[in-house]
């Protein structure tokens, strides 16, 4: 039985009573989505619950994770999340926003950076609490800020992922370029067969070459998963 405030997924459990920013399909999609290969450290940035980090160290035994998050009620909430895990010893949360972490003392290199972002814009509808808010919004870390500090932080042969909604992600892609920034795989979401795209999962690294591109559809025209979205996640629900 599913205990108040937690989600259950087939190897690990999340407690979220006190973070802004509860689990969603949107987390759960780009920690499924993002390719490990090759990954020895790893970088969530904006952690919350922890959830895309905990995805992270089932899916790459070898993987070290350290996730950050501007919040101290996520930041103790991923920790707690983290030492309830099978993968304790390989996640690590820090209170730290990711622009104090690139500008830091000590060299930090991720071979996966990830992440989904804040991106509504300052002056879009004001979420409920503060920390909602500025879990939604990206005044704390604007696009050119993320990319900046993923260019400090990102190893020569790294991979940036992140999910975006359609219109931020076309400008992610167009500003880039002037981080030395590539895109090298994109896939169109869909929520909906019959509803315009809503998302981009989107992988970027400093080796410039012509992107991979497909599509995934949540939901088929009698209302259920679709196969391709039932793959990718049956690692994860419990229902699948």
């Amino acid at each position: 039985m599913r205990r108040k405030h937690q989600f259950d997924f087939k190897q690990f459990s999340v407690k979220q009573e006190n973070t802004a920013m509860k689990v969603g399909t949107d987390g759960v999609l780009i920690g499924a989505w993002a390719s490990v290969d090759g990954t020895r450290k790893a970088l969530d940035i904006g952690t919350g619950t922890g959830l895309i980090a905990l995805m992270i160290a089932q899916r790459c035994e070898h993987c070290n994770i350290e996730a950050i998050d501007v919040s101290e009620a996520a930041t103790t909430e991923a920790i707690y999340n983290f030492k309830a895990s099978l993968w304790h010893d390989r996640l690590t949360a820090h209170r730290i926003s990711l622009q104090e972490l690139a500008n830091s003392k000590t060299p930090h290199s991720f071979d996966l950076i990830i992440t989904n972002p804040p991106y509504f814009e300052q002056g879009g509808t004001k979420a409920q609490t503060d920390e909602r808010h500025q879990a939604r919004h990206n005044h704390s870390l604007s696009q050119n800020e993320l990319l900046s500090s993923v260019n400090q932080l990102l190893s020569k042969g790294g991979r940036f992922s992140l999910i975006l909604p359609y219109n931020e992600g076309l400008s992610l892609m167009k500003k880039s370029k002037a981080y030395e920034l590539f895109i090298n795989r994109k896939t169109a979401f869909f929520s909906k067969e019959s509803k315009p795209q809503e998302r981009w999962l989107l992988e970027f690294s400093r080796i410039e070459k012509q992107p991979t591109e497909n599509q995934l559809i949540h939901y088929n025209m009698n209302n259920e998963w679709s196969d391709a979205y039932k793959e990718l996640t049956k690692d994860f629900y419990l229902k699948l």
